[in-house]
């Protein structure tokens, strides 16, 4: 299963508690928006979240941060890419089930 979460529904925050957790890589700003690309601890994958620059004012190259996303604006496909999951309670069902 493959889970997919468009950048604007991606949000880093100062590492703390988290369970999903990642180190920022690059930082592009765009004017009204700052593109943040860190690296997933746990997996060595990439995620990219568009931010204000006011949220991005606080994060810097090589910070350790927290994930957050909401479960309901993810998107989860199989290997062969079709979409399984549509639903927000389906999404986050499955979330759970591997997450615990």
């Amino acid at each position: 299963v493959k889970l997919a979460i468009r950048p604007e529904f991606v949000r880093f925050h100062t590492a703390g508690a988290g369970r999903l957790t990642a180190r920022v890589e690059r930082m592009e700003f765009l004017g009204s928006e700052v593109i943040v690309h860190a690296r997933l601890d746990a997996i060595g994958e990439v995620v990219t979240a568009k931010s204000a620059p006011a949220e991005a004012a606080a994060l810097a190259i090589g910070q350790p941060v927290d994930v957050a996303f909401m479960p309901e604006r993810a998107m989860l496909f199989d290997g062969e890419g079709t979409r399984v999951a549509a639903e927000p309670i389906a999404i986050a069902a499955t979330l759970e089930k591997v997450h615990g």
